[in-house]
């Protein structure tokens, strides 16, 4: 594969994150509009089960959504720069 390749697809991936990320984003606020409309109402051995089920992967979708998504977004985007202008230097 050539790094004319390598970088087009990594353009198509970092757009694609960007899209994931976005419709995470989306997702956990809605999530999050939902929980609270129905905390009050659901307190049974059940809603204790699924609260302490939840919280693990609340909080990494939290973790990835507010630092480590954007971290790894600057990354990628940090390697398409490098590569295009390595790309034009070397045309």
């Amino acid at each position: 594969m050539s790094l004319d390749d390598t970088f087009d697809r990594m353009r198509v991936f970092s757009a694609a994150l960007e899209r994931f990320d976005e419709a995470l984003r989306g997702s956990m606020a809605t999530l999050a509009e939902r929980h609270a409309e129905v905390e009050g109402l659901w307190q049974d051995a059940f809603a204790r089960d699924y609260a302490a089920a939840w919280a693990p992967l609340a909080e990494g979708l939290q973790r990835w959504a507010l630092h480590e998504g954007p971290e790894y977004r600057e990354f990628v985007t940090m390697k398409l720069r490098a590569l295009a202008v390595y790309l034009e230097d070397s045309r």
